[in-house]
């Protein structure tokens, strides 16, 4: 258990410096102005009009064939499963503890759906090999789909969820022509696909830089001097946790379903809670508080978290 620990500690110490590397570039060049002051907005519209849709319609096309369909539905299903109740559990948290519309709207959003691919898929991988990992990604699919239709249909319109908004957004677009395309087993043209991988290659380090960039506004006193942060960044990463995961044991998930519904529920913040606002008009500052300070956190919590579900599933044979 030590060297799991290690390899743990490793991985996630990696990855998050990455990640702070991206979000200080960001920082560095709007709190010096070196950049326009719209270069936040700028980028969040092009990440959900460029990146992020031709990484997801490259990666669906790819990965939903009807061949990984057959023989996956349990685990689509419990994936869906878990959608449903982090949904239940965000809102719930979120009208308890949002201040005003576009703070309940973020803490649905924040409280619900984690940072699935930048921290979960390298760590999966580091840890338990390939074959666990394409599992994951595979469970992962529902996950992607429900949090970003879910995501932009609450930022899309300054009322309530907008579904009109939100389905026909090009980032859903992407991911239903993907579906589409899979099952019928499309094959892109070389330069096609490659401009889309690298298209969407540009997705995760465009969304690192605008955080940064809207977290430029303040110095770093001020970015670490802040409690609520902590506290949602607490909420996150464990006390939600530590619901939840006892419930999908208790629920009779064992196995990998447990191990990545528990695993997924564990990840700290997504950075779409500062693109999606960014792109359709909102001041997301507080929200790339909140990512800044998880991303950090999750240094100390994830190694602990993952350990204890490893001992779970030794302990009670999951």
């Amino acid at each position: 258990m030590a060297l799991f620990d290690g390899q743990i500690a490793l991985l996630t110490l990696k990855n998050v410096f990455m990640l702070l590397l991206f979000v200080a570039t960001g920082w560095v060049l709007r709190h010096y102005k070196r950049l326009p002051e719209n270069a936040s907005s700028m980028v969040s519209v092009l990440a959900t009009l460029v990146f992020v849709p031709a990484y997801t319609l490259n990666y669906v096309t790819k990965t939903f064939t009807l061949e990984m369909l057959g023989s996956n539905l349990r685990l689509l299903g419990v994936s869906c499963l878990w959608c449903g109740t982090v949904i239940v559990i965000g809102r719930i948290l979120g009208k308890l503890l949002g201040r005003n519309d576009f703070e309940k709207k973020s803490l649905y959003y924040m409280l619900s759906f984690t940072n699935n691919g930048f921290f979960g898929y390298p760590v999966i991988q580091g840890v338990f090999g390939d074959e666990m990992l394409a599992r994951f990604i595979i469970f992962s699919i529902p996950i992607g789909f429900v949090g970003n239709f879910y995501g932009y249909g609450l930022f899309s319109d300054k009322g309530s969820f907008n579904v009109k908004k939100s389905m026909f957004s090009l980032v859903n677009l992407s991911s239903v022509l993907g579906c589409v395309f899979g099952l019928l087993g499309v094959t892109f043209p070389d330069f096609l696909g490659n401009a889309l991988q690298t298209a969407g290659s540009c997705m995760s380090p465009a969304a690192m830089i605008l955080a940064g960039l809207v977290l430029g506004a303040f110095g770093l006193k001020e970015l670490v001097s802040s409690l609520r942060p902590y506290f949602i960044g607490l909420l996150r990463l464990l006390i939600i946790p530590a619901l939840l995961v006892p419930l999908f044991w208790l629920i009779g998930l064992r196995g990998e379903n447990f191990f990545f519904c528990a695993v997924t529920t564990c990840l700290p913040v997504g950075l779409n809670c500062v693109v999606y606002p960014e792109a359709c008009g909102f001041d997301s500052s507080d929200n790339a508080k909140v990512a800044f300070v998880s991303f950090v956190m999750s240094l100390i919590t994830l190694p602990v978290t993952f350990s204890l579900i490893l001992s779970m599933i030794k302990i009670f044979g999951i």
